[in-house]
C-alpha cells in the first residue's frame, strides 16, 4: 500500500490544503502525484515515524494536518514546473493556445504563500506529534 493511499491524499484532499489548486479537472493533481507520493513518504518516515503513523488511524486531526502538510510542501516546491495559469477560481494547468502562463511574479508570491502555509502546518504538526 502506498504512503498516499495511508494518508488517504486525493484531489480534494489536494484541493482543501492548496486552495488555489483547485481545478475542474485532474491536471493539476494527477502533474504533482509523484511528488505528493514522494513528500508523503519523507513526511512519514521522518517526522511521524512508527508512532505517529500509529496515531494516525485513531485521530482525524492529526491525519488533516498531515495531509496539509504533504500537499503544501509538493505544492509549493513544485509549481515552478507546472505551466499555470490565473484563472477566476486560481490557477490551472496551461490546456489551450490561447491562454498564457501565469506571471513570474505572481507564481513567486503564491510559493511564498504557500511556503508559510506550509511552515505553519508543519510546526503544528510538531507539536501534535509530541502529545502523542
Amino acid at each position: 500500500m502506498k504512503t498516499t493511499d495511508k494518508l488517504k491524499i486525493d484531489k480534494a484532499v489536494l484541493e482543501e490544503s492548496v486552495v488555489t489548486a483547485t481545478t475542474k479537472n485532474n491536471d493539476l493533481y494527477d502533474m504533482l502525484l509523484p511528488f505528493i507520493e514522494e513528500d508523503a513518504d519523507l513526511i512519514c518516515d521522518n517526522v511521524l515515524g512508527d508512532v505517529g503513523m500509529a496515531a494516525l488511524e485513531a485521530d482525524e486531526k492529526l491525519l488533516k494536518q498531515t495531509q496539509k502538510v504533504v500537499c503544501r510542501k509538493a505544492f509549493s516546491e513544485n509549481i515552478s514546473s507546472l505551466d499555470l495559469v490565473l484563472t477566476a477560481t486560481g490557477f490551472g494547468i496551461v490546456s489551450t493556445q490561447d491562454t498564457a502562463p501565469a506571471s513570474q511574479a505572481r507564481v513567486e508570491a503564491l510559493r511564498t504563500q504557500v511556503e508559510r502555509q506550509w511552515l505553519q502546518s508543519l510546526g503544528i504538526l510538531v507539536d501534535m506529534l509530541c502529545k502523542v
